[in-house]
């Protein structure tokens, strides 16, 4: 039985009735020398989930030593052991490379997501990649160029700027795309998140994206306001959104980065990026919201 913690009702510890306590990251800096002394008192295990976040530079994982450094147990879990900008994160145990400057994650037990389809804990992930053309500049004064997904070989910086007009509002390949999607969801009756975040230009924001463009599209292609939910971080009924989606009768679940990890919503089975954001670490979370099946 654990509590939630509250920094008024347990500055002076835990209840003896309850076996430990819960409680954010965000709220372990507010004062991480109190969880310190908290878990001095008896022999105590630390259990974090998606460790990962301690190597964000916001002052979690400093937070997270001063607490914790002396406890005995520490049970580190993540579904992304590494960071996209290399650094390392607190509580985890690195081994050196041939290369140098470049350590690599040891974990001490893994279970990977092959091993997680045969024991039936998760679906077996499917990639439908989408085709199409996109115009493109470089800078103010050229002239548009037309470049397909189809082309390979192009360099990293043409890549980069054909994802983002893809997925952008308005463009052909974004249209299509999203209608040729949603047709095969409906098809195999799948519930679908749509991801958005990081390609709105000019006035236009990724909230405004979501809110408004979006919905406009889906509209477009038959969908009605019945069929879809959007979810936005500035939305206080956003976590119930979230909540219900998976039991109501909408299809299609739109969000920034609501629920690109920490969400479980079994009757989700598909995700649709229209995204120019390919981070391995944000990447993987996403495909993961796709993946999980329902417990027994």
């Amino acid at each position: 039985d654990l509590a939630r913690f509250h920094a008024k009702k347990h500055v002076d510890g835990i209840p003896r009735t309850k076996q430990g306590y819960i409680l954010t990251y965000a709220h372990l800096m507010k004062s991480p020398e109190l969880h310190g002394r908290i878990c001095s008192v008896t022999p105590t295990l630390v259990i974090f989930d998606e460790i990962h976040h301690l190597g964000d530079s916001n002052g979690w994982g400093d937070s997270a030593r001063t607490a914790f450094d002396k406890v005995p147990f520490v049970l580190a879990m993540t579904g992304t052991p590494y960071r996209s900008d290399n650094t390392q994160i607190p509580f985890v145990t690195y081994d050196a490379t041939d290369d140098a400057g470049i350590t690599r994650f040891h974990p001490d037990y893994s279970y990977n997501l092959g091993r997680a389809v045969v024991d039936g804990v998760c679906r077996k992930p499917i990639f439908h990649f989408a085709d199409g053309t996109v115009k493109y500049r470089l800078g103010t004064n050229t002239g548009y160029t037309t470049v397909s997904f189809a082309d390979r070989g192009v360099s990293a910086d043409i890549a980069s700027l054909r994802l983002r007009g893809a997925v952008k509002y308005d463009s052909d390949a974004r249209r299509t795309m999203l209608a040729e999607s949603l047709a095969r969801c409906e098809a195999e009756n799948r519930k679908a998140i749509v991801f958005l975040g990081g390609d709105t230009e000019g006035d236009q924001t990724p909230t405004e994206d979501a809110t408004t463009l979006l919905p406009s599209e889906l509209e477009a292609i038959g969908l009605t306001s019945e069929d879809y939910e959007v979810v936005v971080g500035d939305d206080p009924e956003s976590q119930r959104k979230i909540e219900q989606f998976g039991q109501s009768a909408k299809r299609v679940l739109v969000s920034i980065n609501m629920v690109s990890e920490g969400t479980d919503i079994p009757q989700v089975s598909a995700a649709i990026f229209l995204t120019s954001i390919t981070a391995k670490q944000t990447t993987v979370q996403r495909i993961g919201r796709a993946l999980r099946l329902m417990g027994p």
